[in-house]
């Protein structure tokens, strides 16, 4: 088999498992309706590769600083929050929840 030849079969077949993956991936996080009353809001998530998905919390308002907000996971992933950001860093200190909010609706990462 010449070069050109063993060169189109890898193409084939790696083109193939990427339209795999792909396909798979897209399939995995399409969203879900379960009956669970969170209608859109959260995701068919694979927990061992990607972590499990969680529905949104509160009204996304800003509150006050220094008020207490419930927040149902820690680090809170949305909700009602203070109006100042946590900033962006690493952090050896407690950062107040309202605040780590605000700084997901400024697309930082928080973990």
């Amino acid at each position: 088999m010449s070069v050109l030849k063993k060169l189109s079969v890898w193409a084939i077949v790696a083109t193939a498992t990427a339209l795999l993956v792909l396909s798979w991936a897209s399939a995995a996080l399409a969203e879900v309706d379960d009956g669970d009353g969170f209608d859109g809001d959260e995701l068919l998530t694979l927990p061992l590769l990607l972590g499990v998905g969680v529905p949104a919390e509160g009204n996304r308002q800003h509150v006050d600083q220094g008020t207490t907000v419930p927040y149902r996971n820690r680090p809170p992933s949305s909700g009602d929050h203070y109006p100042t950001p946590a900033g962006y860093g690493v952090f050896t200190r407690d950062i107040p929840g309202g605040n780590l909010v605000h700084s997901l609706e400024h697309r930082a990462v928080v973990v």
